[in-house]
């Protein structure tokens, strides 16, 4: 059975992501179920870099305190680093990779559920 990957439909919600940059203090890190980065960044970090050291794509959302999403990255391929640009203001966000991907047994296997969330709060 093939492996089918969908994303969470973000209506509208997801900026643009180019690649590479090297933003010190603002790296994070996506492999299978985990989100690595600081857990606090300050409020001049208008960019960040997302790099996806996994085996499979997986994308960064950034939701806020009450759950609505200011901004994601596509798909990030194995290997790739992105540039996510985005002016977050002091608060707590979610960083989060909404990935659902389907076993070949039919098994259902959401990236969020598995643990690939991070809290991370902004300072001034």
């Amino acid at each position: 059975m093939k492996r089918v990957v969908a994303t969470v439909a973000l209506m509208g919600a997801l900026t643009s992501a180019c690649i590479g940059t090297d933003s010190a203090g603002s790296d994070f890190e996506l492999v299978e179920f985990t989100i690595s980065g600081p857990s606090t960044i300050g409020g001049d970090s208008d960019t960040l870099s997302v790099t996806n050291s996994g085996e499979f794509p997986h994308t960064l959302v950034i939701s806020d305190e009450n759950g609505t999403v200011i901004t994601g990255t596509d798909l990030i391929a194995p290997g790739q680093t992105v540039a996510l640009d985005v002016p977050l203001q002091p608060g707590t966000y979610q960083f989060t990779c909404r990935i659902v991907s389907q076993k070949p047994d039919g098994a259902i296997v959401d990236h969020f559920e598995e643990g690939m969330v991070q809290t991370v709060t902004v300072e001034p």
